[in-house]
């Protein structure tokens, strides 16, 4: 990695390293205390090193405070799920070679921040009687829910990539955007028709486009919008209601086509260490190890 490419490194966690500042405070406000020194110390201390693959400077070793709405903790845990989920795609190819992804939405509607868990609970929940379903056409499938801003309101919402056998798209077997939302308003047991989409992922460029997706579904930048930079009560208070909550998962082949090197993507490093710490609103170089 040369010195522009590390200094853009180094540029973008800075800006999300003082959004996560941001955050903190605002939990600190809340009096979460143990929650707010979690986020504030997360990053403060960044270990690049040589990737042996690669040969690139890559992030080796920096604490993570592992909060769901830190931009710098969202960004990393989606790159993983990435990770595995691109790792497993090739199996999914060879055991279902004519099988299809759709992009599926399903909503609930908006409500207010202090219902917001049980909100969540009720369509995961609900989500499990949907694979349930006779009509469930899914193969194979994940799911990422959602916590979106509409004003001071919750808009809490499913995103899912479903393979779906070819056998989906002929006559009866085939589900239209109106079928879904009637499902769906039966699964999630709402009394009115929800909004729900349902797109087919293209065959071009198909694995960029699952990737960009979960990208999508993760929502990495949600959390570093300029209202939200202005008004952090709001995303300190849904953090704090999202706790222990599993927003993340995966079914169908996704878990029974487990390639062999799943569990663990991690990098091999050669050395050649460039350390750097968070101090007074940037980082700045702290030692070289060879």
């Amino acid at each position: 990695m040369n010195d522009e490419d590390l200094e853009k490194k180094l540029n973008r966690f800075t800006d999300q390293k003082r959004k996560t500042e941001k955050l903190a405070a605002g939990v600190q406000l809340l009096g979460e205390h143990y929650y707010a020194d979690r986020i504030r110390d997360c990053s403060g201390r960044l270990v690049f090193s040589r990737e042996t693959k690669t040969g690139e400077m890559r992030i080796k070793s920096a604490y993570r405070c592992h909060i769901r709405t830190c931009p710098i903790c969202a960004r990393g845990a989606a790159w993983k799920r990435v990770q595995k989920f691109t790792a497993s795609l090739p199996l999914l190819r060879e055991a279902h070679p004519k099988a299809r992804w759709l992009f599926l939405t399903l909503t609930v509607g908006v409500c207010e921040i202090e219902e917001v868990r049980s909100r969540v609970e009720e369509m995961h929940e609900a989500f499990a009687r949907l694979k349930d379903r006779k009509r469930w056409p899914g193969i194979a499938w994940f799911r990422f829910t959602e916590v979106a801003r509409s004003g001071e309101l919750v808009q809490p919402h499913i995103h899912a990539v479903v393979l779906v056998k070819p056998s989906y798209f002929n006559g009866q077997n085939y589900l239209s955007r109106a079928a879904w939302a009637e499902l769906w308003m039966d699964c999630a047991r709402l009394p009115f028709s929800p909004e729900v989409d349902c797109q087919l992922v293209g065959r071009d460029d198909e694995e960029n486009r699952l990737t960009g997706c979960i990208y999508y579904a993760s929502k990495i930048e949600e959390f570093l919008k300029k209202e939200q930079e202005q008004d952090c009560e709001w995303l300190a208070k849904v953090t704090l209601h999202l706790k222990r909550l599993r927003l993340v998962q995966s079914g169908g082949d996704l878990l029974r086509l487990k390639p062999e090197n799943r569990g663990s993507i991690k990098s091999e490093y050669q050395g050649d260490e460039l350390i750097y710490g968070w101090t007074y609103g940037r980082y700045v170089p702290l030692e070289k190890v060879h």
